[in-house]
């Protein structure tokens, strides 16, 4: 009797040896996918300079089509981005103009990174340049505009987030994050995950970016810099940065993801040799829908 059940428990020690991962298991039904991912995303930016007030209000979606593969490198995946669409849902007629063409130029654009065992990305390559600068007339005076769709830092952000996978038996944990909001600075700081509610087979979390604002480096003699004046300092403050995550149990992958980024701050510039104060608020959302088809193809 003593030697059957001695049998028994190794075998089911050896059984739960083999099983794989919950991590494992959720990377391997990853393997050679294919799925649409779209973006959202709402921007209300607004500036105060020397006592003129400018805004911006711009919402526009992007459409990608993600192919997921293992890797050949030294992550555990590959994902290779193709942005299938790009268009400007609403914009303020300052802004309208610049934008539809940064959006046509981004349509087509191919990104590639590969992710670790812990979904995290480890390289990226890839997109475009979508910061322009253009001088513009507007009812309160000359100035200029910013176009900026998404930045690299936000490409990886995006990725980091559409391949989401909570780590098992954890209620709350913790992850370092760091963005780089060049040529303004960078932000640095950590992300609490804490999970919430389940609804059937969708499981809710939340998270909350606890940032704090560094200031750039001055740059090197001769460096040419992407803003249209000389920055001389600049100090921001996170208002609330944090969102939502909806999570597919079944599949094994998230389905939806909700995003509030809001700062405040001042930058000290010289605009045409000229000293000027600049106020700026950044208010910016973002959702991500995923599918396996892109059903938001016109």
């Amino acid at each position: 009797m003593l030697k059957k059940f001695i049998f028994a428990a190794l075998t089911i020690f050896a059984a739960i040896a083999l099983l794989p991962s919950l991590g494992q298991a959720q990377q391997q039904q990853q393997q050679k996918a294919s799925f649409f991912q779209r973006v959202i995303v709402t921007r209300q930016p607004r500036f105060l300079i020397n006592g003129i007030s400018i805004a911006q209000n711009l919402r526009y979606e992007v459409v990608s089509r993600l192919e997921v593969a293992p890797s050949q490198g030294q992550g555990a995946l590959a994902v290779r981005q193709s942005v299938v669409s790009a268009k400007l849902i609403a914009a303020d007629p300052l802004s309208q103009a610049t934008y539809t063409q940064a959006l046509r130029n981004l349509a087509g654009t191919t990104f590639h990174y590969e992710l670790n065992d812990e979904n995290k990305v480890i390289s990226f390559r890839g997109g475009k340049r979508s910061r322009e600068v253009k001088s513009v007339k507007a009812p309160e005076g000359n100035g200029f505009l910013m176009t900026s769709l998404i930045d690299d830092d936000g490409w990886k952000e995006l990725a980091t987030l559409t391949f989401f996978q909570p780590p098992s038996q954890k209620q709350r944990w913790v992850d370092q994050m760091f963005h780089d909001w060049s040529p303004m600075g960078s932000w640095a700081g950590e992300t609490s995950y804490t999970i919430g509610r389940k609804r059937g087979k969708r499981q809710l979390y939340s998270y909350r970016h606890t940032m704090k604002f560094q200031a750039p480096e001055k740059s090197a003699k001769g460096e040419v810099s992407p803003l249209p004046f000389a920055l001389d300092t600049a100090d921001f403050k996170s208002m609330k940065s944090g969102g939502a995550i909806t999570y597919d149990v079944g599949r094994a992958r998230v389905e939806s993801v909700e995003e509030l980024f809001h700062v405040q701050g001042v930058v000290a510039a010289t605009v045409l040799g000229q000293p000027a104060r600049i106020q700026l608020e950044e208010k910016q959302a973002f959702a991500i829908q995923i599918q396996d088809q892109n059903a938001w193809s016109q």
